[in-house]
């Protein structure tokens, strides 16, 4: 079995992160800094965000600029300001270090999930790290974690998702991946998804990843 980690909001928070971005953007942009454009993006990586947020804005400035703008602020955010664990995150990471191979598969550019990983103290546990700018379609999609359990030399079936968003979670399912979500959305917003729900990471341990595993072999 192979574990596979979205990052934002599944081991980190860094909503305030994106939404610091965002405020750059629209900012750069002439708009008012304070205009909720999250709900246009969520759980995208961020070149998609850009493209998503130029999309609705409809702005005079390119997708291009847009995304570069972005991209270019979410990313010092993650250089500059202080990262933090979600529950459990840290934990179970380093309780199954040396025992399964791991991976990030997170919508953050590389630049943010290595600053982060390093941040956290896990770098060294991980044996792949992928964003999803680096495969063709980004969450929904299932493309980054195909990849990072072919990266790993793992089967999906295999290998198991921890999410917090239904875009990350349908990402998962359409790659034939079980996963367990810790929401940070409400649960009614997943509908029939065929996931497992927790309130935190540190609910998850051997029983409860038997368990996961062995209901996507039914």
């Amino acid at each position: 079995m192979a574990l596979l980690f979205d990052m934002d909001l599944t081991l980190i928070r860094s909503r305030h992160f994106w939404r610091a971005a965002e405020q750059t953007l629209l900012e750069h942009l002439g708009l008012n800094p304070q205009m909720d454009v999250h709900h246009c993006y969520n759980g995208m990586h961020a070149i998609d965000a850009g493209k998503a947020m130029h999309k609705l804005l409809q702005p005079a400035l390119s997708a291009d600029e847009c995304v570069r703008v972005f991209r270019e602020a979410l990313i010092k955010q993650f250089q500059t300001q202080p990262i933090e664990a979600m529950p459990g995150a840290v934990a179970l990471v380093q309780r199954y270090a040396g025992k399964l191979p791991m991976a990030i598969a997170s919508g953050s550019p590389a630049e943010g999930i290595h600053a982060a990983a390093r941040t956290l103290g896990i770098i060294e546990h991980l044996d792949v790290a992928i964003s999803g700018e680096a495969v063709t379609h980004g969450k929904p999609a299932p493309d980054v974690f195909l990849e990072a359990a072919r990266l790993l030399g793992m089967a999906p079936k295999d290998c198991v998702v921890f999410e917090d968003s239904v875009t990350g979670a349908t990402a998962a399912v359409r790659a034939g991946i079980p996963c367990i979500v810790a929401p940070d959305e409400p649960i009614e917003h997943f509908g029939d998804l065929p996931v497992h729900f927790v309130t935190s990471l540190d609910a998850v341990d051997d029983v409860l990843l038997a368990k996961v595993h062995a209901a996507s072999m039914r």
